[in-house]
């Protein structure tokens, strides 16, 4: 849209991500400045502009949009103005021990107006979500209770580790490819990976059970044919859990 405008410079702003009653340990105040990380490199590049004319700025308040982005002409005029809010929710981070933290992810929504009537404005759960509702409400406790029952409630030092592997596999339709800027890439899969990791390592470490054990996430691409399914498998000392989720593959 703007490679044939004449773009000369471009400013980009992000809304603030404050902690006002300073209760959590995973909030970033720059969040939505790292979530676009590194797309000035990526626009210099693509529009054939110096990376000096790319501004990247944080907005005063959290009130308006997540994003607003401005493109100038050589001349200084403004060429395009535009506005972005992302779609969230709120919800425990790890829902074992809700009180543990509370964490806030983008959510997928629809919203279909006609002239200025709006027909429809609601959520629509992502494919990760639901398997993350699935892996944090039924395959999560089933670990942490066959954990607990080998050792009589009363995990001890000398029982470490307390499982052989844990393996989480997963099969979605969703992006995962590079951006032309050295390694860096838009991958939801690597994202989930990074999250299963640390969350299920909250949730095996609440009680200092550590070392763990060998922990293994793996992502892979589904298609058209393999509509999405989510399989959990993982091998506590002699006991086998295995869980499985199907959901549809999205609208």
């Amino acid at each position: 849209m703007l490679k044939t405008k004449g773009v000369a410079k471009m400013k980009i702003e992000f809304a603030p991500y404050p902690d006002p009653t300073k209760q959590t340990t995973m909030r970033s105040l720059y969040r939505w400045n790292q979530e676009l990380f590194p797309v000035d490199e990526v626009l210099a590049k693509d529009l054939q502009i110096p990376l000096k004319d790319i501004e990247i700025a944080k907005m005063n308040d959290d009130k308006g949009p997540t994003y607003r982005v401005h493109a100038y002409g050589s001349d200084g005029k403004e060429i395009l103005s535009r506005e972005f809010t992302v779609k969230t929710v709120s919800r425990p981070y790890n829902d074992q021990f809700p009180e543990y933290e509370r964490v806030t992810v983008e959510t997928g929504w629809v919203k279909l107006t006609v002239g200025t009537q709006s027909l429809l404005d609601e959520r629509v759960e992502s494919d990760i979500e639901m398997f993350w509702d699935h892996y944090q409400s039924q395959t999560l406790p089933k670990i942490f209770k066959i954990v607990m029952a080998q050792n009589d409630g009363r995990p001890r030092v000398e029982f470490q580790p307390l499982f052989d592997t844990l393996k989480i596999a997963y099969k979605m339709s969703e992006p995962d490819y590079q951006i032309g800027i050295e390694q860096e890439r838009i991958s939801s899969l690597e994202g989930l990976q990074e999250d299963t990791f640390f969350n299920t390592g909250a949730e095996t470490g609440r009680t200092n059970w550590v070392p763990r054990g060998c922990f293994t996430s793996l992502g892979y691409l589904g298609d058209d044919e393999h509509p999405d399914s989510r399989t959990v498998t993982c091998a506590l000392r002699e006991k086998i859990v295995s869980d499985m989720a199907k959901t549809p593959g999205g609208p």
